[in-house]
C-alpha cells in the first residue's frame, strides 16, 4: 500500500514491489518511482521472485539502496509536507480551472 510503503521508505527500508493493475495496488510502485528506485519494482511474479533472490544474495546492493533512501529522506519532495501540500493544492486548482473552462463557466 501507499501509506505503508511511504512510511517504510521514510525509515529507509527498501520495498520490493509487484506492480498491480489498479490505483490501490500501484502505491508502492509509485513511491519507489518517486524515490528513483524503479529497480525495486517488478512487473510480474517471475521478475519479483528473481529480484527477491538477487537482493537476498547481494546485501551490498541493499546497503546502497538504504543509503540512497537516507539521502532521499533529506532531499526528496515526497517527504516534504509543505511542498506536497502546495503541489496538491495547485493540482486541485488546475483541475477545477479545467472543469470551469470545459463547462463554459469560465
Amino acid at each position: 500500500g501507499g501509506t505503508t510503503s511511504l512510511e517504510a521508505a521514510w525509515m529507509c527500508v527498501p520495498i520490493l514491489t509487484l506492480t498491480g493493475k489498479n490505483f490501490v495496488s500501484r502505491g508502492a510502485t509509485s513511491v519507489n518511482a518517486q524515490l528513483g528506485l524503479d529497480t525495486l519494482n517488478s512487473q510480474n511474479e517471475d521478475e519479483y521472485i528473481n529480484k527477491a533472490i538477487y537482493f537476498s544474495n547481494n546485501l551490498d546492493e541493499l546497503k546502497k539502496t538504504k543509503s540512497h533512501l537516507i539521502l532521499n529522506r533529506k532531499t526528496n519532495n515526497i517527504f516534504n509536507n509543505d511542498i506536497y501540500a502546495q503541489d496538491f493544492y495547485n493540482l486541485m486548482i488546475s483541475v477545477w480551472d479545467k472543469y470551469l473552462i470545459q463547462s463554459g463557466k469560465k
